[in-house]
């Protein structure tokens, strides 16, 4: 993931930003929110890792299928087959879970107003 550049503020802009904390324009971030930045990105991240891992595993189970229908009449078409069918199970169960991942994420961080 690409992580921005922090460069430290010049002597001006740490006084600039003191001048706008002081009138009331610019808080520091609580910890709270912090620690949610850190709870969003880490979900952010576990989605992304499951949509990679779906598509890796359709993939896997397309080859596997092309191959059994090459080999067809083979008794290791039937086991490419059934090689392909567990990882189509699998992708199934990772999109229940990314589902619910994803819920969880807009219940927490995009709530309904």
């Amino acid at each position: 993931m690409f992580e921005p550049e922090h460069k430290p503020l010049s002597r001006a802009g740490r006084d600039g930003a003191d001048q706008l904390r002081r009138k009331g324009h610019l808080e520091p971030p609580s910890p709270r929110d912090t620690v949610n930045e850190g709870l969003r990105e880490a979900m952010l991240g576990r989605m992304n890792a499951l949509r990679i891992t779906i598509a890796a595993l359709n993939t896997t189970a397309d080859e596997l299928v092309r191959s059994a229908n090459l080999l067809d009449g083979q008794p290791v078409a039937e086991a490419l087959r059934g090689r392909a069918q567990r990882r189509r199970v699998k992708v199934l169960e990772m999109q229940g879970r990314l589902v619910a991942l994803s819920e969880r994420y807009a219940a927490q961080f995009h709530p309904a107003s």
